[in-house]
This record gives structure tokens, sequence and C-alpha cells, in this order.
């Protein structure tokens, strides 16, 4: 049941949003009274489960070790404007 208080307001709202704004809107509220997209059933998987013959299995995992598993333990590191000015002249990094 839509309660008019809501309803009312939404559509209020509604002729203050341009013809984009509107469609997102649309597509928001869509999105939640939409289910969820299903994953794969357990039949779909075992349907290809064992199709892998094992060197391709090795060539995928080696490209999985070399290319996925590599961890940068800098890719999320920040300095802050105190260590950037005091760690331009150096290689050293003092802030971390």
């Amino acid at each position: 049941m839509v309660l008019p208080a809501v309803k009312d307001q939404i559509l209020s709202d509604l002729d203050h949003l341009s013809p984009e704004e509107q469609e997102r809107a649309a597509r928001l509220i869509h999105g939640l009274v939409s289910p969820l997209p299903r994953g794969a059933s357990v039949e779909d998987l075992l349907s290809v489960a064992g199709t892998l013959d094992a060197e391709s299995a090795r060539e995928m995992m080696a490209a999985i070790e070399e290319d996925c598993e590599r961890v940068d333990p800098d890719e999320w590191w920040r300095p802050t404007t105190a260590t950037s000015r005091s760690s331009r002249g150096s290689s050293s990094n003092p802030g971390r």
C-alpha cells in the first residue's frame, strides 16, 4: 500500500527534476522493487564441472599467480603534506 503523503512528496519532487533525473529516479525506484538477478544455479555449475583440461588449468593458475596475486603495499598509501614536502629530496618515506 502506498502512503498518500509519500506518494505526493515523490510526485512533487519529480516536478523539479530534469528528464534525465526523472529517468534516473524511475530506475532507482524500479531497482528497489525488482528482485536481484540470480547467479548460476548448482545445476549450471555442475554442467561445466570437469570440462577444463589439466594443461589449461595449469595455464590459468600460472596467469593468476603472475598477474593477479601481486600485492603492492604502497598502492593505497597517500603521503601527508608534511611527508611529501620532507621526502621531495630523498628516496626514503619517513612518514611510513
